[in-house]
Parts: C-alpha cells; structure tokens; sequence
C-alpha cells in the first residue's frame, strides 16, 4: 500500500454525511432532502435563495426512511411516513411544518401499511395506498388533516404501491398501476376518478406485459408510461383520448420514463447503459434525444425548479460519494449545490471498480469487479462474491462504503448481475422465474470460476455474502454448492419459502403476492415441491463451510424465524455456536438501517468476520 494513500476505517466512512432522496419544492426552490449527519437519518431543507441549510426533525423520522416524502402545493409543509416500530414498515403518514416543525400523524394503522402518494393540486386532500381492506393494497383518499377517508379502488390484487401514483393537474383523476390479470407477471395503467366512482384501465400492450404510470402532461390529455412489450423497458407518452402511444428512444438499452419537464415539451428518462444510470431528456414533438452532460456514473433526478429551467440531480460513481447538482437544462452546465463530504479522505484514496462480464452455461453475465490499487507480485488474494436483492433488482455502479473497506484491506470483490436481474432486457431479469436458487446460482458459481481465472485471486480463499434476496443466496449457496467456500455472511436472509409465504398471508401480504409471481402458487405438489427444492432449510446437512447469519429482529420482509430455524437445524446437527458458526440478532432494526450507529454495527460484524475466517 502506498503511503500517500489512507487506509480506509468502516467507522470513519459510515458516519459520514450521506445526503438522499432529494424533492424540489411546488412554487419555491427549496430542497428538502434526508441526510444522517447527525448521526440517525433526519430531513433537512436546503433554501436556493439564500443557500441557507437547516434540519426539519430532530429524533422523530424513521431510522429506515420507507418511502419518499412529498411537498404541500403551497410548499407550507412536507408528508412523510414513519413506522411504529423500527423496521417492521408498518407506516403511518405524518406531516411536518416548514414554518415551526410541527409534526402531525395523520393516520394511526399500527397493524397496517400506509404508503403515501401526494398531495391534491387544490391542497384539500392526499392520495396514499394502504393494506387496511383485508389485507389487498387499494387507493385511498384523505382530507390533508386525516379526516374522511374513503376507499378509491378496489382491485382483486395489490395495486402496485412499489410505483408512484400521480394526480391529474385537475384533480379529477389518479393515474396508478395494477394487475387485474390471471398473469401474475401483468401490469397495467390505470386511472381512477378522485371520489373513486370510475376507475378505467387506460393501456396495456398485451397479456403478461409489464405497463407502469410514470406522470401527467401539463393539460392533463397526456401520461408518460413505461412498457416492456417489446422485450425492453422503453418510455411512451399516452394520448388518453385516442389511447395511442408514442415511443421514445431505440429500444436497445432498458429505460424508466421519470417525468415530464414542467412545459411537457420534454420527457426525463433514466437510461440503464453497462450498469451506469444515466439522465436523458427527450424531445417530445421530434423524439429526438437530449443527453445530460454529466460525469459518467450513476444519476438520479425528477425535480425541477419553479420556472422548469433546472433540474437536481444525485450523483456517484465508484470513488465520488452522493452529491446534488442542478443542472441548466437549457445550457447544459450545472453547479454542485450540495456536496460529498469526504472527511480526511479524497476520492483518489478509494478503488475504482471495473465493469467485466464472465460466461454462465453460455450466457453472458455482466458484473462489478473491485481489486486493490496495488497488486503485489505472486500475492494471492481472498475473493468474495456478493449477490444483490431483489431478486428484481441489480448492481448499478454506485459508491459502495462496504465493498471499499473490504478492497482496502486486501480482498478481491465481485458483484454479479445474475440471471433474474433487472437492466438486461426482458428475457434476462424473467430466467429465474419458478427457477429460484437455480440458474441463478449457476451463475454465482461461474463467478467463483471467474475469481479463479484471475491470477491474483487465492483458490481456497473465496466467500460469500449477501442481504434480503443476497442472504437467500447465500443460504443456498453454502447447502446447494458448499465446496466453494471458505466463509460466508447472510444477512436478511430467507431459509424456507413455503414459512415466509405463510407468514406473510398474515403479517406482509404484498411480498406473498409477489413470492406467488416469481415461483408459483403453492397450491400443487409440483409447485410445493420446487419450493421445498429451493429452501436452505431442508439441506443444512450439506454445508461444510463457517457461516455468519445476521438478523433484525423486526425485519417484516425475510421476519427473523427465516435465521432462527437455520439456527435451530444445526444445532440439531451438533454444530457448536461460535465455533461453527455464529448467530447474531440486531435489535431495534428491521430490513436494513440508514441509522450511522446501525450500519456502523451491522457492517462491522461483516467486516470483522471476513477478516477472522477468510
């Protein structure tokens, strides 16, 4: 290691100033935006005026931000959601006042989830989703105090809450997605009139497709959508009248319709391209496309400033940490408005990673690669794999605390986009539908073929490790291929599927929904027995290698009898705690934490075990 560079300490990164989730104002160019500078997650409001930073809450906002947060239209206050519970993503709908900071629950659904939309144009009501009708996410409408709530909708499944829904700049209709298809794999755009007396499906392209409301032109006549009817997930702007779309863009790399500029003469789309997120406006009467120029990277952005001259936009790649700018959409220059703080560090300290691709059974699987800055002659490093969540979801290139330290302290670290990973087309991200722990897993092992190929990688010293759908994949990695092991962490984990869908009927009845989507109805003994087939829980006998298993105790997604029973069977098999493996609960905490003291404990317990066993 050079001596001009720093070491990198966990501690000291993770209690830096992370800033997200920003949201320009209706009618002022304020930013209110979250930030842990002070340690837990808190909203903060950044004045462009004057440039004057300030902090809305001080104790009261979740240490797991659960959704985004939303201006009044007269920017008088901003609505949050919070949960009873750390983690267990039960979520009420507050409102906090710009002027004196009063924060007011407006719902009080403790054993319900209600996500929130926004606020009517005219200030009068607010539009959320919530579980609270037997269990089936539906729309809903509330007076701006809480009062009066009415039901909006009333489809057979979940409207699809994970998606935004938008009101129509009259007020009269919401525009939302939802699925009333046998196909699970379906969905479609919806409108619903304000008082819920009419709701009309306004398009589909076919059967199993997936068709997402992205927002509303200027005059109403309008929606910006997303299809991927045609194998790729591509922009369209909707004629409500006629029901004709126009589509945008070449088709060639998957892009998410974000928001039409305030005149509605363009569109903003993110472009995923090699795993970088990138901002592209497009011009609505010509389709002709506008690139942003920003640094290469990853961007993020929907909000633009009053006269629709500016747009915010977060920033990062591999060595530069989130950052705003706000970007002149007319000039194409931009200034960073709120910066990455760095501490006693430079970007020049961090590892840049490398995008690489591998083959797994002839298909190719592209992946993020980090090594050290400094590979010495004939030194053989350990090597860790890590699987990312979803399992609709992938790596983008992105400013990874965890993946750094561990690189700085000598491993080798490979993030896969596997089969079943979104950025790839349609036919890719749907391979491992009713295939689980299969194809998938296939392609983890062809990056262990991978690590081995490079010649700086030690054979023996290879890991794995993994939250949410990752900890899943650890779990069956380590009792379906165990001889590629010398250590593994699953965090977040699932063990058993057929447990978490029966838990979830109760407690989580989205994520039964979307188990029954992605593997089938448990409901035959084909479909039973796959699911059986899938479970780690059933081949624990198999594993060979030390593992670490991490849990919150309030983790409504993958609850934590998912690592209790894992637990329990080998201690059923003689396995010793401590010796063969470790077992650790994170109280306070459910699915992941944005809290410093929570990552900061999270992490170190990963970290500090890599370095023991690997």
């Amino acid at each position: 290691m050079s001596s001009k560079r720093k070491k990198l300490e966990l501690e000291e990164l993770l209690a830096l100033p992370t800033s997200f989730w920003g949201a320009l104002g209706k009618i002022s160019d304020k930013i209110v935006y979250i930030s842990n500078k002070t340690g837990p997650p808190e909203l903060h409001l950044l004045d462009l005026d004057t440039m004057k930073f300030s902090q809305l809450t001080d104790g009261n906002f979740p240490k797991s931000p659960g959704g985004y947060h939303k201006w009044a239209p007269d920017d008088s206050y901003v609505l949050f959601t919070k949960d009873p519970i750390e983690g267990n993503e039960k979520y009420d709908i507050y409102s906090i006042s710009i002027q004196d900071g009063k924060i007011t629950q407006l719902t009080n659904t403790p054993e319900n989830r209600d996500d929130l939309g926004e606020v009517s144009h005219d200030g009068k009501w607010i539009v959320f989703s919530s579980d609270r009708s037997g269990g089936v996410a539906q729309l809903f409408r509330m007076k701006v105090d809480g009062t009066d709530v009415i039901q909006l909708t009333d489809h057979t499944r979940p409207v699809a809450s994970w998606y935004e829904f938008w009101i129509s700049p009259d007020d009269e209709w919401i525009a939302y997605t939802a699925n009333d298809s046998e196909n699970l794999r379906n969905l479609d755009v919806w409108i619903v009139r304000s008082d819920g007396s009419e709701k009309r499906k306004i398009y589909s392209a076919k059967d199993g497709s997936q068709e997402i409301a992205a927002d509303w032109s200027k005059n109403g006549s309008k929606l910006l959508i997303m299809s991927d009817h045609s194998g790729i997930e591509r922009a369209g702007i909707c004629d409500l009248e006629s029901g004709e779309v126009k589509w945008f863009g070449k088709g060639i790399n998957p892009e998410t319709p974000i928001v039409f500029t305030p005149n509605s003469e363009q569109i903003l789309v993110q472009r995923d391209a090699d795993a970088e997120m990138k901002l592209i406006l497009y011009d609505v009467k010509s389709g002709n496309e506008i690139p942003l120029k920003i640094p290469p990277g990853s961007a993020g952005g929907r909000h633009f400033t009053v006269d629709g001259s500016r747009l915010l936009i977060g920033h990062q790649d591999s060595i530069h940490r989130m950052r705003y700018l706000l970007y002149d959409i007319t000039n194409h220059n931009y200034k960073e408005i709120i910066p990455a703080d760095y501490g006693r560090y430079t970007p020049d300290d961090f590892h840049p990673d490398e995008y690489i691709s591998y083959k797994s059974n002839g298909v190719t699987i592209h992946a993020i690669l980090y090594k050290p800055k400094e590979l010495l002659p004939n030194k053989k490093l350990p090597a860790i794999i890590m699987p990312h969540g979803g399992p609709t979801g992938h790596y983008p290139r992105l400013f990874d605390v965890y993946s750094q330290v561990l690189v700085d302290r000598g491993y080798v670290i490979l993030l896969p986009n596997v089969r079943g990973s979104t950025g790839y087309g349609v036919e890719f991200r749907d391979a491992c539908l009713n295939d689980w722990g299969g194809k998938d897993l296939d392609d983890i092992e062809a990056g262990v073929k991978y690590l081995r190929s490079l010649k700086y990688v030690d054979h023996t010293r290879i890991g794995i490790t993994g939250g949410s759908y990752g900890g899943y994949m650890t779990f069956m990695a380590v009792t379906k291929k165990p001889d590629l092991w010398k250590a593994a962490s699953a965090y977040m984990g699932i063990t058993s599927l057929k447990h978490l869908y029966d838990k979830c009927l109760e407690t989580y009845p989205a994520l039964s929904y979307y188990l029954e989507e992605q593997m089938g109805k448990p409901d035959s003994k084909e479909t039973l027995d796959l699911w059986e087939d899938r479970s780690a829980i059933n081949f624990v006998e198999k594993m060979t290698t030390k593992l670490q298993i991490i849990h919150g105790e309030n983790d409504p997604r993958c609850p934590l009898e998912q690592a209790e029973m894992f637990k329990d069977r080998l201690l059923e098999l003689g396995k010793k705690e401590v010796k063969d493996f470790e077992y650790i609960v994170l109280s306070d905490e459910g699915h992941g934490s944005f809290d410093t003291a929570q990552r900061i404990r999270m992490f170190k317990h990963l970290v500090d075990y890599f370095y023991r066993e690997l």
